[in-house]
């Protein structure tokens, strides 16, 4: 993600493992027109109507470190992801044991989700289903990569790759988590994207998509 700003790139990141997948954004400081849908016009312009140029949006993004540390005490553990504590964990243990885990390591990623609940000031009980059981455990445990999980995944991060470049519809803000065991993607916005002074604090989102 560093290296990808300073040679004035987007950043793309994606994975699957298992059923659970994931693909993140930093476009950094991004701007796009409307696509169809968004406001944008759908097909040419009839014959001898005026144009207009399109009006632009403009967005920032949050690095990945940022998002990947983003406070669990911000997110409600019933309409966020379970994807978004099992990507915090692991990156957490990636950090403390300087090496991807494997099914064996499980125990230890579990004791990492406790200890960021316990510095986040969350009650374990209301994490209970994603750091000791469901989306953790699987996710740790899994050893390959289901291909309809990493057809969603493969898809939605070329489409996003796709908005970048045209600047042509509004990108991915800013992590798309994708799990086969209930069948829903979803958007999650995590990580403050640095804001000029008197900026107001950007809160979390979630979208079902």
């Amino acid at each position: 993600d560093a290296a990808a700003a300073d040679a004035g790139a987007a950043f793309f990141w994606g994975g699957v493992r298992g059923g659970a997948g994931w693909c993140f954004l930093n476009a950094h400081s991004h701007s796009w027109a409307p696509g169809a849908g968004e406001g944008g016009v759908a097909g040419g312009a009839a014959a001898g109507a005026p144009t207009h140029p399109p009006t632009l949006h403009h967005a920032r993004y949050a690095p990945l470190e940022r998002a990947l540390r983003h406070t669990w005490a911000g997110l409600h553990p019933r309409r966020t992801h379970g994807l978004a504590y099992a990507l915090r964990a692991v990156a957490d243990f990636e950090v403390h044991a300087h090496a991807a885990p494997t099914p064996s390591d499980l125990a230890a990623v579990i004791d990492r989700g406790h200890a960021l609940a316990a510095a986040d000031g969350v009650a374990p009980h209301s994490l209970s289903r994603f750091v000791d059981d469901g989306s953790l455990a699987a996710f740790v445990a899994a050893t390959g990569e289901h291909p309809a999980a990493a057809a969603v995944v493969g898809g939605t991060l070329a489409g996003e790759a796709v908005k970048v470049v045209t600047r042509v519809g509004k990108p991915l803000d800013n992590l798309f988590l994708f799990s086969m065991s209930d069948g829903r993607g979803v958007v999650e916005r995590l990580g403050e994207p640095p804001a000029p002074a008197g900026d107001g604090v950007v809160e979390v989102e979630s979208v079902v998509v």
